[in-house]
């Protein structure tokens, strides 16, 4: 289990995401909304396959929490929107743990 916040500089993100490649690590990074399409594109590049399964959780535990889940090659190419609330980002396999492998059939929004 990595948890990390994404920091943002320049163009890209900024650390070494090569412990994020690792099949088996599950990845939560708060705040990450910014960074998300960077951050995928560095796991992706550093191995971590595209149909990882990740969750995009906006307002954690307040009463408009707002769940959205995609695969890591979608959030790559199209990031995390919000609607202001901020975000945590869950990526590995306990995401289809938790919400059942049928989610990343058809990507869909959920209110948690």
């Amino acid at each position: 289990m990595v948890f990390a916040t994404a920091r943002v500089e320049g163009a890209g993100t900024v650390g070494d995401w090569r412990l994020g490649a690792d099949p088996e690590a599950t990845l939560a990074i708060y705040m990450g909304g910014e960074a998300a399409s960077s951050l995928a594109t560095a796991l992706l590049l550093q191995g971590r396959a595209q149909a990882t399964p990740v969750a995009i959780i906006e307002s954690v535990g307040g009463p408009n929490a707002k769940l959205t889940a995609v695969t890591l090659a979608e959030l790559a190419q199209v990031g995390a929107s919000t609607s202001g609330g901020a975000l945590l980002i869950v990526i590995g396999d306990v995401v289809s743990s938790a919400l059942g492998a049928s989610v990343y059939e058809t990507p869909r929004r959920a209110t948690a």
